[in-house]
């Protein structure tokens, strides 16, 4: 696809983009658009001002106390993005145990004022922006600040998300000064779903395009207007959250397809790489279909992990010599002979296991030099997959499949435009869940004379050529290799899935009552100890919690792809995340990532 944006590409990412947006729509639809190129003079008048600021408050800003940091930095920032707030903002649903939220953000003054009145009802927040929650510079977002039961002393994350359940209100911020944090009411309860700006990174920038880069990002989702209806009656934010969500259902779309595609590439991969397989044995075909599933959810695996940082790619030994990302783009670069690459050659397979022997973590040290956690779910495991080490995908296979998973074929107006990285930082994974369980009910068939797809009453369906007068959507010959189901189905038209709001409720109502036993048995057991001191008693609390929480064992006889098991695992892991006692972890909790919350 042609790349003609009207910014230049960067060669840093100026924000901090953790799945709220897509990353595809931040980097390209949004860079392109003429309001982008609108931005540029607001924004750069902006970090002149800021940069005077920071000159005069700079020596100060670690120092100030949380009020402090509001008065002489956070308010002034506010005022210049053209905010009209109000401190101490009276929000309904309010207890003893749950403070204020520092600012509530309002369209103008009539607004604020019209507000006034109705402090601690629905009322007061129909006219709210979105709500901002302020910390002391050193505070880290994301991480609770003390270990006394105290709201104050909470996750920042979980305090702005119980601020937004409680009001309503759609969009919130969280600043310490230093980092500015947008979520979305939707996303917040996860506690890790957010957009953020680092402002030292415009500040402290190695030069003027630089810092305007991250500048024009924290003026297009912080100031006002962004938050603000238009004349049309759209919100920035909205639509930028809009154009994500719809790039992700596309994108999830194409990817299903793809998917499709990269499977039949490793079962052809299969019989033509290795001899002792027989296309023509039934139990052969039955066998490399089934570890192709396996081959191919390693694949997604690690390409979501890559996306989402739970693989080391900062690391450059593993992004150079292990990474799938580095390899795909490998392939990426040769792709115009593709079909010249060995079908028995096993290059490629055999870089390909290294990092499977990486991930399933049978080498403690390797995976402690290259930061790689130890995934042993079993996916990975070579004694629950012997067949994927005796057994290999020839290299003209395994590129191709490689290669469907990590591009896009880009078309407008039913037209061939090229090739774009797949942004799996947009999937979930749900939607990676939905992907595999649609493919599933296939078997590899072999073709006995031509075979053509054709679409008939919108499903795509396998017919001899003999019985289609149709232009065919793909084609085989007789002797070659094809994915079908049993309706002759080349692409079944899919399930249906429970909504995420079904899911979130169904989960709650489930785990939460086994969350509040565990901790009325927590407080039963602390108290038979005796113990006098305070410091000791909060740490017996946190220990017996995180026990009680990861002896739980949840069952989904019919899991799918996964979505409530993914759900029940969030809501543990917040309950672990916002236990008033449990301290936040530098590494993730153990289960919680492994593969044994869930048995």
């Amino acid at each position: 696809m042609p790349d003609t944006p009207f910014q230049p590409q960067l060669d840093f990412s100026p924000h901090n983009n953790q799945s709220l947006f897509s990353d595809h729509y931040l980097q390209d639809i949004l860079r392109r658009t003429p309001a982008w190129r609108a931005m540029q003079e607001p924004a750069g008048d902006f970090l002149s001002w800021l940069q005077k600021l920071y000159a005069k408050e700079r020596a100060q800003l670690a120092n100030y106390n949380e009020s402090q940091l509001e008065d002489n930095w956070i308010k002034p920032i506010l005022d210049e993005l053209g905010h009209v707030w109000e401190g101490q903002a009276s929000i309904p649903g309010l207890t003893r145990n749950i403070k204020k939220p520092d600012f509530a953000l309002f369209p103008d003054v009539a607004a604020r004022q019209t507000a006034v009145p109705h402090q601690n009802t629905k009322q007061y927040t129909n006219d709210v922006l979105a709500l901002l929650e302020a910390k002391k510079w050193t505070v880290n977002l994301s991480k609770k600040s003390g270990t006394r039961p105290l709201f104050d002393d909470q996750n920042p994350m979980y305090q702005i998300d119980t601020y937004l359940s409680l009001s309503g209100v759609t969009w919130g911020v969280v600043s310490n000064g230093r980092f500015w944090r947008l979520v979305h009411k939707n996303s917040s309860r996860t506690l890790e779903t957010y957009f953020e700006i680092d402002l030292l990174a415009a500040l402290e920038a190695p030069n003027d395009r630089s810092a305007l880069a991250v500048a024009t990002f924290f003026w297009a989702f912080f100031n006002q207007s962004a938050f603000r209806p238009d004349a049309h009656g759209t919100r920035f934010l909205d639509e930028a959250l809009s154009q994500s969500k719809a790039y992700a259902i596309a994108l999830e779309a194409d990817l299903r397809d793809n998917a499709y595609r990269s499977l039949e590439q490793l079962i052809i991969g299969f019989f033509a790489g290795d001899a002792r397989l027989d296309a023509q044995n039934a139990d052969h075909r039955a066998q490399v279909y089934q570890n192709s599933l396996y081959l191919l959810y390693r694949l997604l695996f690690l390409f979501y992990g890559e996306a989402r940082a739970l693989l080391p790619m900062g690391n450059p030994t593993y992004k150079d010599e292990y990474s799938l990302q580095t390899l795909a783009n490998d392939i990426n670069r040769e792709r115009d002979r593709l079909d010249t690459l060995p079908t028995t050659g096993r290059r490629r397979w055999d870089r390909l296991q290294e990092l499977f022997r990486l991930i399933s973590g049978r080498d403690a040290q390797f995976n402690a030099e290259l930061g790689v956690p130890r995934y042993n779910g079993g996916l990975f495991d070579p004694a629950q997959h012997p067949f994927l080490e005796r057994h290999f995908v020839g290299d003209r296979g395994l590129a191709k499949a490689i290669d469907y998973l990590a591009y896009r074929r880009v078309r407008e107006d039913g037209r061939f435009q090229g090739y774009q990285s797949v942004d799996y930082r947009t999937l979930d994974v749900r939607q990676l869940g939905s992907i595999y369980e649609g493919l599933l009910e296939y078997k590899v068939a072999v073709a006995t004379e031509e075979m053509v797809t054709v679409r008939q009453k919108g499903v795509e369906t396998w017919l001899p050529a003999r019985q289609s007068k149709a232009a065919p959507l793909d084609r085989r010959q007789p002797g070659e290799l094809y994915l079908t189901n049993d309706k002759g189905e080349r692409k079944a038209t899919g399930s249906y899935y429970t909504p995420d709001y079904i899911v979130e409720y169904i989960v709650e109502n489930t785990l939460g009552p086994l969350v509040a036993q565990a901790r009325e048995r927590v407080k039963a057991q602390v108290r038979q100890t005796g113990s006098l001191n305070e410091a000791e008693r909060q740490r017996q609390s946190a220990a017996l919690f995180v026990q009680e929480i990861l002896a739980l064992n949840v069952l989904d006889p019919a899991m799918g792809s996964g979505h409530f098991l993914v759900e029940a695992t969030n809501f543990l892991a917040r309950a672990l995340a916002t236990d008033e006692y449990t301290p936040t972890p530098t590494l993730p909790l153990p289960g919680l990532r492994g593969g044994h919350l869930f048995r």
